[in-house]
């Protein structure tokens, strides 16, 4: 891959992630359905101008149980080499508290495909 092409570096789930700079908490693949929730974070390189980047969960039964909708990865227009953003399903006293199993999170630039994280929820 080029290195002045928009691209997923790193991705993974957490159980938490700092808010203010987006550091890493607690990485994990297996979450219990009394964790609060459950985080995907994407490390974007190469970003330049308008960019949008969306996360999908969907449960073991491939059915789509959370949509982070939309979310604009760069408002000013600046260069950036490398940026991390999250979503979070909630777990615990969610409707991912009654499906566990296997899980999956589908993470989309611009409406495409890029990446895809798989984890565990356990009772």
């Amino acid at each position: 891959m080029s290195s002045d092409v928009l691209s997923i570096r790193r991705a993974g789930t957490c159980a938490g992630i700092q808010q203010a700079d987006g550091e890493i908490k607690w990485p994990r693949k297996e979450f219990t359905t009394a964790t609060s929730h459950a985080v995907a974070w994407a490390e974007v390189e190469q970003l330049k101008g308008w960019h949008t980047i969306r996360f999908k969960w969907f449960n073991e039964a491939k059915e789509l149980v959370h949509d982070s909708g939309e979310m604009p990865l760069n408002t000013t227009g600046r260069y950036y080499h490398s940026r991390r953003v999250w979503s979070k399903l909630p777990i615990r006293s969610a409707a991912a508290s009654l499906m566990p199993g296997k899980w999956r999170v589908a993470i989309y630039l611009d409406d495409v495909l890029t990446k895809t994280v798989k984890f565990r929820i356990v009772s």
